[in-house]
């Protein structure tokens, strides 16, 4: 499966941030589900529409899509995001 394939290459350990991009569609959610299984910490994007869905999914925050979606992320993780699942483009 694609998104177990993304998580294994970004090579995270459990207490690590992975950011997920397009996490209402089919990948993000099964990467927010791994990564989730695996003890990684979720920071995803969606519409307001889909927030609670990728919220249900496993995300423990949720930004909201758009032009500053990088920001909002490394406000919820100043320290270092070290993965990033973009399934924003599929």
């Amino acid at each position: 499966m694609v998104a177990r394939l993304a998580l294994d290459a970004l090579a995270l350990r459990s207490g690590d941030t992975v950011a997920v991009t397009g996490a209402a569609g089919a990948f993000g959610g099964y990467v927010i589900q791994f990564a989730k299984a695996v003890g990684l910490r979720v920071i995803a994007d969606a519409q307001p529409a889909d927030a609670e869905l990728v919220r249900e999914l496993g995300a423990g925050h949720v930004v909201e899509r758009g032009d500053e979606v990088a920001a909002r992320i490394r406000e919820l993780a100043p320290e270092r995001v070290p993965g990033l699942a973009d399934g924003a483009v599929l």
